[in-house]
């Protein structure tokens, strides 16, 4: 069995307020059943589907705002922890475009 590491976009399902937590658990359980019969549930949303094709928008507005020129990062990182594809990496800090999918999100 591989390993654990998380997504650095999925630390929030694994820490509650005093440690693991109930959303932790089922986590780990669902990480589990996917390692263990070598499947991934796919999961799929609007919200991420829109995310994902403003993201350029975002990352556009980021550079006016900052007055350099950034771009999307397509490097996939790994360490002892955590992997992942930060969106921009620019004088090395690490920026992550966030679009909210409405008003109250």
């Amino acid at each position: 069995m591989k390993e654990f590491k998380i997504r650095c976009s999925a630390i929030g399902e694994i820490m509650g307020v005093k440690g693991l937590g109930k959303t932790g658990e089922t986590f780990l359980k669902k990480w589990f059943l996917e390692q263990k019969y070598n499947r991934k549930k796919e999961f799929w949303a609007n919200q991420i589907e829109k995310g994902l094709r403003v993201e350029p928008i975002g990352i556009e507005m980021l550079s006016k705002k900052q007055g350099v020129e950034l771009f999307k990062n397509d490097e996939w990182f790994s360490n002892d922890f955590l992997n992942g594809t930060p969106d921009v990496i620019h004088n090395e800090k690490i920026v992550d475009i966030k679009s909210s999918w409405d008003i109250f999100s």
